[in-house]
């Protein structure tokens, strides 16, 4: 699967695009002051933990479930309507520990997310991805507010 994913142009892309989607001056968001150094321990949590149990449950079950349905296998461009509401029920969960703004901006990363799933019929290329967002994201958060 590994070989197959660094062969695939857009999976290569996307997570190309990783780096340059956080480049952009919304850090600024959060307040400061709200926010600690993370330990080792919280940084690798939020690292790698989150995005797997994230991925099963939004990906590997509810899209999935999703996806045995007709109606939800229809798609607006290449993305599934599967895709669209998983993607909006993660958005939406991200809204008790996010700001509205950073919620909202979760939707996309999440249909990238369902895209790969569905692209490969495997849970390890969102997995991935979702690691290497949330390490970019972290590493700049905490870049940021610990200086």
């Amino acid at each position: 699967m590994i070989v197959k994913l660094l062969k695939d142009k857009f999976f290569l892309s996307y997570f190309l695009i990783g780096i340059i989607g956080f480049l952009f001056p919304f850090i600024d968001l959060y307040e400061k002051e709200s926010i600690s150094r993370i330990s080792i321990h919280l940084f690798f949590l939020l690292i790698i933990l989150f995005p797997i149990v994230e991925e099963c449950i939004f990906r590997g079950i509810l899209q999935s479930l999703l996806l045995k349905i007709v109606l939800f296998q229809k798609k607006i461009f290449c993305i599934t309507y599967s895709n669209f509401l998983t993607s909006t029920l993660f958005a939406l969960t991200h809204l008790f520990n996010h700001p509205p703004i950073w919620a909202l901006g979760v939707i996309i990363p999440s249909i990238i997310y369902g895209y790969f799933r569905e692209r490969f019929n495997h849970l390890l290329p969102p997995i991935l991805l979702h690691i290497w967002y949330n390490f970019i994201y972290f590493i700049l958060i905490s870049s940021n507010f610990n200086e």
